[in-house]
């Protein structure tokens, strides 16, 4: 377990089962570089209704909902994506 910048993590190549990420950057190539193979990423991100009963309460209950990022390709193409679900 670590708090670290997402974008040097203090692992070796190869080394960890899994990576988790919460409401932070994530860059891809850097995850890919820490797992193992078969590891797995877990990421969780601010939806398009994030904060929609806060814009409400200060009357901006009209601000465009913004869609969620993706990935960008890197590494990508040697894991895949097993399930995407909002909560």
């Amino acid at each position: 377990f670590a708090v670290a910048s997402p974008h040097n993590l203090p692992f070796a190549d190869g080394t960890l089962d899994l990576v988790f990420s919460v409401f932070g950057p994530a860059p891809w190539e850097e995850f890919c570089r820490v797992l193992r193979p078969g590891g797995a990423v877990v990421v969780a991100r601010a939806g398009m209704d994030h904060l929609r009963s806060l814009h409400a309460l200060v009357g901006a209950e009209d601000a465009a909902p913004r869609a969620p990022k993706q990935f960008t390709a890197g590494l990508a193409e040697n894991y895949a994506r097993i399930r995407t679900e909002d909560a």
